[in-house]
């Protein structure tokens, strides 16, 4: 993959959550916040998990044109201000929908330690949370404003397949 610029990645890293964005079978973009289990800075590849039953693992399968933007949420004077967006192709993974998930969970927990002990509960408040599909997001295209400055023109970084 292209070398991204640092504060990329920093955005990517830093970031409590971002934005999935996937489209509908009537091409209504939908975007919904997640956060991010993996990111393999060598290949650039991102990695979410959602329940498996979800509309978005759907649009995903049949629509793998994807997009995940990473923004500023408000949680403190540390965060990163940069915003990021990614474009990319997705694909799904449910050959393991009981644990195949847990192999990238200590990013997650990174970003939420409270998952560690919310999980069961969400497991009885929604039935099914824990059965997770991974969704791996190969980027085609990095738009980004250092600092959120949407008064330049984003830095554009093609990623060539």
């Amino acid at each position: 993959m292209n070398q991204l610029p640092d504060w990329m990645y920093h955005a990517i890293e830093q970031s409590f959550t971002c934005q999935f964005a996937s489209t509908t079978a009537r091409d209504i973009p939908v975007a919904l916040p997640v956060f991010l289990n993996h990111f393999d800075p060598d290949t650039g590849t991102l990695i979410i998990s959602s329940p498996a039953a979800t509309k978005r693992v759907e649009n995903v399968r049949q629509r793998p044109k994807v997009a995940i933007l990473f923004s500023p949420v408000g949680i403190g004077p540390g965060e990163p201000q940069h915003v990021l967006l990614v474009q990319g192709l997705a694909e799904v993974d449910d050959t393991n929908l009981e644990s195949g998930w847990k192999r990238y969970f200590a990013g997650w927990a990174r970003r939420q330690p409270s998952t560690r002990e919310s999980l069961a509960r969400m497991e009885q408040v929604i039935p099914g949370y824990t059965q997770r599909a991974i969704i791996r997001v190969r980027p085609t295209r990095f738009l980004g404003w250092p600092e959120g400055n949407f008064q330049q023109s984003p830095e554009v970084v093609e990623v060539s397949q």
